[in-house]
């Protein structure tokens, strides 16, 4: 797979997506860091998170329980992104870096500040 891919975007955010922890182990490199971006108006680490174990138990304890997720992808930024949305409002808006096949860094958007421009939905709707 290419680095950067829309594929292995797409594979990682789907495992994150369902809160369990071993699917993301195997697509995360063993040095991997998140960042993170609440804005301190949405949850988000305060730190970036270091090392596969961490962002894999981080991610899947995100997930909320009850809540209608859907994802598009997209690009941002000329990278492939994810858009994740929680009961039909956009939520966060995730990037990664991708080496050797593996996930080596994430960046996760979840500040709603920076997200009103880049709501794929809205700009298809257009």
């Amino acid at each position: 797979l290419p680095e950067n891919s829309q594929e292995i975007v797409a594979e990682f955010f789907l495992a994150a997506s369902t809160g369990q922890v071993e699917p993301l182990l195997g697509l995360l490199a063993p040095d991997v860091v998140l960042h993170t971006d609440g804005g301190g108006i949405k949850k988000a680490a305060l730190r970036p998170i270091r090392g596969a174990d961490k962002v894999a138990r981080f991610l899947a304890a995100v997930v909320p329980d009850g809540v209608a997720i859907d994802v598009d992808f997209g690009t941002v930024n000329g990278a492939a992104a994810l858009f994740l949305y929680l009961d039909g409002e956009l939520d966060a808006v995730g990037t990664l870096v991708s080496r050797d096949g593996l996930v080596a860094e994430i960046y996760l958007v979840r500040n709603p500040e920076k997200l009103t421009g880049v709501d794929v939905r809205r700009e298809i709707r257009r």
